[in-house]
């Protein structure tokens, strides 16, 4: 087939008539601006003047302890061990987002026990961090036993 815009070995654009590479560098296609070119772009986009300063800091990050949570499917008996070093809330919403099912937050608490969870419940493992603690009754009850042991056995 006769494509002028392909052949077997490359891609071609088109650039005021001259053919253009794709495997050209960023710098070839797009030279940095020059310091007039940029003084006229930026008074395009800040017309009074005001160009935000870039050492500015942005939007403060609250700190967070270290978490340990676990989260629940909404009608599964599956539950997910894991560890935040963040807030265990927006780790939600964050796998909430892949998921068709409903997640809800069952239990966190400060420290990271995830690994020694993960141990002790091997027993019940499903799939990568979820577990089916359901034969042990109630999840969050197994879970702050084993989080409790794990404590008292560190203070000795």
């Amino acid at each position: 087939m006769n494509d002028p815009w392909h052949d077997d070995r490359r891609f071609y654009a088109t650039l005021e008539g001259a053919p253009l590479s794709v495997a050209a560098t960023m710098e070839e296609r797009f030279p940095p601006l020059s310091p007039e070119r940029q003084a006229t772009f930026l008074r395009g986009i800040f017309p009074n003047g005001e160009v935000p300063r870039q050492d500015k800091p942005g939007k403060r990050r609250r700190p967070t302890t270290p978490t340990t949570y676990l989260i629940g499917i909404e009608g599964s008996h599956l539950v997910k061990i894991g560890y935040t070093g963040g807030d265990p809330r927006a780790r939600l919403a964050a796998l909430q987002t892949g998921q068709p099912m409903k997640l809800s937050l069952l239990w966190a608490c400060p420290g990271n026990f995830e690994a020694d969870l993960h141990l002790h419940f091997d027993a019940y493992h499903y799939r990568g961090e979820w577990f089916d603690l359901s034969p042990l009754g109630d999840p969050v009850v197994a879970v702050e036993t084993a989080v409790a042991a794990f404590e008292v056995e560190a203070d000795r």
